[in-house]
């Protein structure tokens, strides 16, 4: 993993607003000239498709496109992102409640979880301020983070996917990808939208969003607007 990229998974695990405080300052400063300048997309944020991995070494194939994302294994259903903390409280019953929910609809349905932070989050920080950053840093930081989160997902009982964004370049790309293309923290009033978890994006068999949720709902009542979303999309 490059230097560059390492100073750039700190700023998104420390604050996760680098990616939309960029956006919203080009879109700014591009407003009055769009005709003259064109505005400069990084490559994360250009992808159209990626190789991730999971925390327990799984690989997962997606397409980006204008309307969402693409699963190569969500194909013909819903699929379910699930953007999470390890210290938000309300996550794991959620995780929990909507493995349920996944089970009810079968093969109709899957779901995976992207945990956007970083349990040695200190220890990066240390690494770059001294400069000692490398392979074999970068290497246990990787294997560390995903340990904890394999036991946080054992701990709560939880057999979902999950997606940790320290795992490849392709996964922190992904990540920043998701952030920038779903508005994560840009502010709605005096509300940063990106404040509540866990943050749930539903996609249609075709990769289309389908529709975002912040936060828990009640499991019946979330059962059931999955079963609409089922319905509108005639998914057998």
């Amino acid at each position: 993993m490059k230097f560059l990229q390492l100073i750039l998974s700190v700023v998104l695990l420390t604050g996760l607003s680098y990616a939309q405080n960029r956006k919203d300052d080009t879109n700014a400063s591009t407003q009055k000239n769009t005709k003259q300048e064109k505005i400069k997309l990084p490559k994360w944020a250009k992808m159209d498709q990626f190789n991730i991995k999971t925390t327990k070494g799984y690989d997962v194939h997606l397409l980006s496109t204008k309307k969402g994302y693409l699963f190569d294994k969500g194909k013909g259903k819903v699929t379910m992102l699930i953007l999470i903390e390890s210290h938000c409280k309300s996550c794991p019953g959620w995780l929990n409640r909507i493995e349920k929910i996944q089970k009810h609809y079968g093969k109709k349905m899957k779901v995976y979880v992207l945990a956007i932070d970083n349990v040695d989050k200190e220890k990066m920080e240390k690494a770059i301020k001294n400069k000692t950053i490398g392979p074999k840093v970068m290497k246990k930081v990787i294997t560390d983070n995903n340990a904890f989160l394999n036991k946080y997902a054992k701990k709560h009982h939880i057999s979902l996917p999950v997606i940790s964004i320290m795992s490849t370049d392709q996964n922190l790309q992904f990540a920043m990808q998701t952030i920038y293309k779903y508005q994560f923290f840009k502010p709605r009033g005096k509300l940063i939208r990106g404040g509540g978890l866990p943050y749930n994006i539903i996609f249609g068999p075709q990769g289309q969003t389908a529709g975002i949720t912040v936060g828990v709902s009640e499991s019946k009542a979330f059962q059931d607007y999955i079963g609409k979303i089922i319905q509108h999309y005639k998914i057998k």
